[in-house]
């Protein structure tokens, strides 16, 4: 019986082929399975932040409002005067804590009307831009913000209007990372004092604007030493408030912020409305994002 080697030979190159093709189809089907596997971990993780942003709008809006109605029912005083009620509380709305602050608008900078040497101040101090740089870009924030007139007068074609925080980003020179850093110091919502009301505003902020009123900064500093914390404004003359909301979703807090005034709207039997509600935002813990 003769022995072909030539059959042998063959027999193997296609063996080794067909090894070749299965090998190729395993790490084929491989990475399509780790494909399914990566987008299935991104929808859950969407689905997640979804539930956690609705958690926040529903829990958030609920204890934004329990905090509102305590505050308008406090019993008056003598001359129609609110007594001294905290503006801040921890609300239980079922397995959920709902830490809230209520912020006095003229106690924060704004931006529709504020000089530019308090805006620079900010920008300084918040930003950790250079004093030349902060002036510039404050400067340009007043341009902008100017009446057509005005606007014209500098060459501008394109009027610009401040409705939110985020128009500041229209500005030439503005980023969000400056942005970030002021958000919880300014207001660009229409109404309210024009001017910063230093006895309202934060610690905080009182120290990044010192330097445009050393002396009454200073004043304020000391009497609030002396008082330990006692409030230095009459809360009843205030009809705009920042009202900051936070809950803990898993081990993320998030963040629910409505400006509310308090007045009775239209087709409401409420005696405050919501001028604007902003997104739900995650924020690293409770005390940097401004409730105590």
């Amino acid at each position: 019986m003769e022995y072909d080697t030539g059959t042998i030979r063959l027999s193997d190159k296609q063996s080794g082929v067909a090894l070749a093709i299965v090998l190729w189809f395993l790490a084929a089907m491989s990475l399509l399975v780790a494909g399914i596997v990566h987008q299935g971990r991104v929808d859950v993780r969407l689905a997640q932040a979804h539930v956690a942003r609705a958690e926040a709008i529903a829990s958030g809006d609920g204890a934004i409002h329990l905090m509102l109605a305590r505050f308008t029912a406090a019993p008056l005083e003598g001359g129609g005067r609110r007594g001294e009620l905290p503006l801040s509380g921890v609300f239980d709305l079922g397995n959920t804590q709902v830490w809230v602050k209520m912020v006095p608008a003229s106690g924060l900078v704004d931006v529709f009307g504020s000089p530019p040497q308090l805006l620079a101040a900010l920008f300084a101090q918040r930003g950790g831009l250079s004093p030349a740089d902060a002036q510039q870009l404050a400067d340009s924030v007043v341009e902008l913000r100017s009446p057509l007139a005005r606007r014209q007068q500098l060459g501008m074609q394109r009027a610009v209007r401040f409705s939110t925080p985020e128009d500041l980003l229209r500005v030439p020179g503005f980023n969000r990372a400056l942005l970030d850093a002021i958000q919880d110091d300014i207001r660009a919502v229409p109404g309210g004092r024009d001017n910063l009301n230093w006895s309202a505003a934060s610690q905080g902020l009182l120290q990044a604007v010192s330097s445009t009123n050393p002396r009454r900064a200073a004043y304020l500093a000391d009497r609030r030493s002396e008082a330990a914390g006692a409030r230095l404004w009459n809360v009843q003359v205030e009809e705009l408030f920042r009202v900051d909301a936070v809950i803990q979703y898993g081990d993320q807090y998030w963040m629910r912020r409505r400006w509310i005034r308090l007045e009775q709207g239209r087709g409401s039997q409420l005696p405050w409305y919501a001028v604007r509600s902003e997104a739900p935002r995650a924020v690293p813990q409770i005390m940097n994002s401004g409730v105590e």
